[in-house]
């Protein structure tokens, strides 16, 4: 082989050598072309999808409120209709809104049609009363402190007067008994000792009647409404017999 064919073969080899290292040049280009382009279309598609309505809560649907009303459920929740969906988190939600002194539980459902369904269930409250401050009396005996936004509630609640913070305990599964047609018809509940029975109490209900009774009658007190059909009395003084739980009007006590 003289030195030309081996000039030639030389050339050949980088030839083919040049030729490979553009073709993978070129794939690589092209391969870093294509991300590229995909890389814009996802860049485009998320603007045009976050700066859309489909990315949104589509309808806030709240249920089993009633001492909270929706905004102030948002507000707990700290969600807004105009949120994100996709970072709408359920589990999230419900910690924040059961970390409320006033609702027991919740439950969260993202359905979808973007709709976020809430439904709370609330503490029933039973009454309020004043000691050091002003207190709401839950069904299990728990006090909540009254705050401002929620006073219009002692409307549709009875006052206790007479009781203890220590004595809530004690009456809360008698006041348990009332329903709350006949709660939201009592104004007070006063609690008095007799030489026979230290657990007596006096109802002051909306009509201006008083009911006396003792605790273990008060499921009695639900009756109120067929009661005073029958004696037709206002302003009057109701009692309820203890024993046979039937009641009837007589003379209001000397210090009334």
């Amino acid at each position: 082989m003289n030195l030309n064919d081996k000039k030639d073969g030389v050339a050949l080899v980088l030839a083919k050598q040049h030729a490979i290292k553009q073709a993978k040049i070129k794939k690589r280009n092209k391969r870093r072309f294509i991300s590229i382009i995909i890389f814009m279309i996802l860049v485009i598609s998320s603007y045009l999808y976050l700066t859309s309505n489909i990315a949104r809560i589509n309808y806030i649907s709240i249920t089993g409120n009633y001492y909270h009303d929706k905004t102030d459920i948002m507000k707990i929740a700290n969600i807004k209709t105009n949120d994100y969906w996709l970072i709408t988190y359920p589990g999230l939600i419900k910690t924040k809104l059961t970390s409320d002194p006033m609702i027991n539980d919740a439950e969260i459902l993202k359905a979808n049609d973007r709709n976020l369904q809430i439904n709370i269930k609330e503490k029933r409250l039973l009454a309020y009363l004043y000691t050091d401050k002003a207190y709401f009396i839950t069904e299990n005996g728990e006090l909540l402190e009254m705050t401002e936004s929620k006073q219009w509630l002692i409307q549709e609640l009875p006052l206790l007067v007479g009781f203890t913070n220590e004595d809530i305990m004690s009456y809360v599964d008698a006041l348990n008994t009332i329903n709350d047609e006949t709660r939201a018809n009592i104004t007070e509940i006063h609690h008095y000792t007799t030489s026979f029975d230290e657990n007596m109490l006096k109802i002051i209900m909306i009509d201006g009647n008083k009911v006396y009774t003792s605790l273990s009658a008060i499921s009695s007190v639900n009756n109120y409404f067929a009661i005073v059909k029958v004696l037709k009395v206002t302003n009057s003084c109701i009692y309820i017999d203890e024993n046979s739980k039937t009641a009837y009007s007589s003379e209001c006590p000397v210090n009334e």
